[in-house]
């Protein structure tokens, strides 16, 4: 950006020209525009449906029951918590000041993991975590990166499960390590995805077209991945056709 102003100091004259780079803030504008619009889809989506719910029962088209309608209406709202939620969430992590403190990424995963149980027993979900033995020390706020392995671990029970399948599903959580970082890894055994699909979920505020029915998902996954950047580290996706996927949140070693 140019900006420019006249000055005059006698016996000089002249323009004042001043070069400013608004990169950051064009990106930061854009990112937020590309938010609001996925939140006001996703937060009306619901919202209309108890809409829609209402009218039919003031109609002859009711369904079944005031208990299925009922259960329709809190579910329904219960979606539009969660976003609201998650954006408050993904708003804090992209905004706030970050705590730094030593803290052992194993222990971390092991309370998400913990945190996690009854969901998934109520979704036929094995979670899987074994404690390794080594260490694995970061520097981080706790608090965010706790919630960034509970999104993961979240999507991976909701939408890892094998397609046309009502039998029960693994969804494994492991502490991985490379030269500069300890990592941890969510895998699921779920439809996976093709590399098409792995571009679209890598952008923020993207998600897969079998997700668009269901709430949370780019939103939970740009909150991760603003933390692991934050935090000087970064997200990674791998997944396969049929063969499920894994998505590993890598920090730097302390």
């Amino acid at each position: 950006m140019l900006l420019s102003q006249v000055f005059e100091a006698p016996p000089t004259s002249g323009w004042l020209i001043t070069l400013v780079d608004i990169s950051d803030l064009r990106s930061a504008q854009a990112q937020r525009d590309q938010a609001m619009q996925f939140i006001s889809h996703d937060i009306r989506a619901p919202v209309g449906s108890i809409i829609t719910l209402l009218e039919m029962q003031r109609t002859s088209k009711r369904i079944e029951s005031e208990e299925v309608l009922f259960s329709r209406i809190e579910s329904y709202a219960q979606s539009s918590l969660q976003l609201a939620d998650d954006f408050v969430h993904l708003a804090r992590a992209q905004e706030q000041t970050y705590r730094s403190e030593r803290l052992d990424l194993g222990l971390l995963a092991d309370q998400a993991v913990s945190d996690c149980w009854t969901q998934a027993q109520q979704q036929n979900v094995q979670l899987v975590f074994e404690l390794p033995e080594t260490e694995a020390s970061v520097h981080g706020d706790p608090g965010l990166l706790h919630r960034a392995v509970i999104n993961l671990l979240t999507n991976a029970i909701k939408y890892g499960k094998p397609q046309d399948s009502d039998q029960g599903s693994i969804v494994e959580c492991s502490i991985v390590e490379d030269a500069q970082s300890w990592g941890i890894a969510v895998r699921d055994h779920g439809p996976g995805m093709d590399e098409a699909s792995l571009t679209t979920l890598s952008q923020p505020f993207e998600r897969l077209r079998q997700h668009e029915r269901m709430d949370g998902v780019g939103l939970g996954l740009a909150f991760t991945r603003t933390v692991a950047q934050r935090h000087g580290g970064n997200l990674q996706i791998s997944s396969s056709l049929g063969d499920g996927s894994t998505f590993t949140l890598h920090i730097p070693k302390a």
